[in-house]
């Protein structure tokens, strides 16, 4: 099926493919109340176009849906899934096209701008050989920016080199963990999780967060064992421990919260201990039974959580905060369709944070920290990032 052909492809960008012949195609204009119809309506070309974000390719093609709570946006890229940044199950590649709309936009915008090669630059190899592109829909009862399951599956021949430590961990927070790439040493097959990977490990650096002082400048944080630095803060109202600035913006967010919905108060966990992250990632299930990666589901088979790779969770940096939906008042029903959740969705970046992980309309970010982490591409090495949006993200450095 792989064509023999490769070269740069016309249009805004040089992008020497190689050996690809195939794009997904989504007319950009296209309105949708679902993303499977939007996939019925897509293209799969067998020749090259020009990629043009205005073209409407996977590669920059929107999608949008006028559900009542907004516009919502449906944007993948191609580039995207050439650089590797997906989930990987040996060869086979799973890029989701279901997300939260608003938070997906933002983050697409970020990566865009972070991951489009400059001319000249090639494309990094491991995706050189794509051999079949077949379409999951996923829960057809389900509106698009709620929906669990929907996936674009790239099945390729992985090529000869493939690092897939440092070019599989930039969206780690945005799609979920689950069965993602290896972290630290992990073997994808060995579930349940317990051998030790790489914690993560971050430096804080006190002039990004003003009114911290030095106290802690230079402070070496390591992912779930944070709790002797003196920069955890304990929310008596909520019960969760989150960095001290993160704290601050957490408590703007709760009054403005409890403001907006008398009586009820924003209720939850934050920080994560390493041992607590591996308890949890062993805990997932699908129908009763642990299937690695495939996240909890209750009894009734819906999706409850994924579970972050352990010592690379965003509640290890504790600078994510999980609600407790039933403690917060949050009304019965569809979570998504929740006025609670709709209002959060919509101010929580007022207070630094977003709903950033699929499917997950509970997990907050706490963006100045942990965009910094789960927004780059890491290096070969991990011991730094390597970021061409400039300086907006240079607090930590990893090793």
């Amino acid at each position: 099926m792989a064509s023999d052909e490769s070269g740069p492809l016309p249009g805004p960008f040089t992008l020497p493919l190689q050996a690809v012949d195939w794009a997904l195609k989504i007319p950009s204009s296209y309105n949708a109340l679902r993303t499977d119809t939007v996939m019925k309506k897509a293209k799969v070309m067998t020749q090259p176009e020009p990629l043009s974000p205005l073209d409407g390719w996977v590669a920059g093609g929107t999608a949008t849906s006028n559900q009542p709570s907004g516009e919502y946006i449906c944007q993948v890229m191609l580039i995207d899934v050439l650089l590797g940044h997906v989930k990987f199950y040996g060869d086979v590649c799973e890029l989701a096209l279901s997300s939260n709309s608003e938070q997906y936009s933002k983050f697409m915008s970020l990566y865009t701008r972070m991951t489009i090669p400059k001319v000249g630059d090639s494309l990094m190899p491991h995706i050189n050989d794509i051999v079949e592109v077949s379409l999951d829909p996923g829960d057809n009862g389900t509106p698009l920016d709620y929906q669990n399951g929907t996936f674009v599956k790239i099945f390729s021949r992985p090529a000869p080199v493939v690092d897939i430590e440092a070019t599989c961990v930039s969206l780690r927070s945005m799609f979920g963990n689950g069965n993602d790439a290896p972290l630290g040493g992990e073997d994808p097959g060995n579930c349940p999780w317990s051998n030790g990977g790489q914690q993560y490990t971050a430096t804080w650096n006190s002039s990004e967060y003003p009114g911290t002082g030095d106290t802690w400048n230079g402070t070496i944080l390591k992912n779930g064992q944070i709790e002797d630095t003196g920069l955890l803060e304990t929310d008596s109202k909520s019960g969760a421990q989150l960095l001290i600035p993160a704290m601050v913006d957490f408590k703007k967010l709760a009054a403005a919260y409890e403001t907006k919905f008398p009586g009820k108060t924003l209720k939850g966990s934050g920080y994560r201990t390493y041992a607590s992250q591996i308890a949890l990632r062993n805990k997932r299930h699908l129908n009763g039974a642990f299937v690695c990666g495939q996240g909890e589901h209750d009894a009734s088979g819906k999706f409850v959580g994924m579970a972050a790779t352990p010592g690379t969770s965003n509640h290890g940096w504790a600078a994510a905060f999980d609600v407790d939906r039933s403690a917060s008042g949050w009304t019965n029903g569809n979570e998504g369709d929740s006025p609670e959740f709709q209002w959060i969705n919509k101010f929580s970046k007022n207070f630094n944070f977003v709903f950033g992980v699929r499917n997950e309309h509970w997990h907050l970010d706490w963006m100045p920290f942990s965009r910094q982490v789960d927004g780059k591409i890491a290096s070969t090495s991990q011991s730094s990032w390597v970021s061409s949006a400039g300086t907006e993200y240079t607090n930590i450095t990893l090793a």
